[in-house]
């Protein structure tokens, strides 16, 4: 295993940067710190934006057009959020 601290010197941090990073602290880290985050994990580092999708709705009572619409959603977005309201 690796200290916070060997981590951080891999991926040209700061050891509090990286402990307020992996703590979502920080809400936007730069693409160049996750870069090197990544490069140091030996992890593919994501090339393009993903997208994501957001549904409203009562679903209630759930039926089989509820079902379609999320699967439908679901298919066109990288992530899909439900939100449920009441």
């Amino acid at each position: 295993g690796c200290t916070l601290q060997q981590v951080a010197e891999a991926s040209g941090m700061t050891k509090g940067y990286l402990s307020q990073l992996l703590n979502a602290k920080i809400k936007s880290p730069s693409a160049q710190k996750l870069e090197a985050l990544h490069r140091f994990l030996g992890l593919e580092f994501p090339r393009r934006q993903k997208s994501v999708g957001v549904v409203f709705g009562k679903f209630y009572p759930l039926h089989t057009g509820h079902i379609y619409l999320i699967q439908r959603a679901c298919s066109q977005v990288d992530e899909l959020h439900i939100i449920m309201g009441y």
